[in-house]
């Protein structure tokens, strides 16, 4: 059975979901509102797979 809990997106700053996956020990926090995405493994903290639209770096 996975756990989803209300969160805060880290793209957009409105309200996000992370799910903790236990079968395949991943962790998916994705937000609607900007289609933010980024999914880790809940052992070792790596990166799986992540997209984040909107994000510039400020020079």
């Amino acid at each position: 059975m996975n756990c989803e809990y209300e969160t805060t997106c880290p793209n957009c700053g409105r309200s996000a979901q992370r799910i903790f996956v236990r079968d395949s020990n991943v962790v998916r926090t994705q937000c609607s509102s900007c289609d933010y995405l980024l999914v880790l493994c809940s052992e070792t903290g790596r990166v799986i797979e992540t997209y984040s639209p909107g994000m510039y770096v400020v020079r």
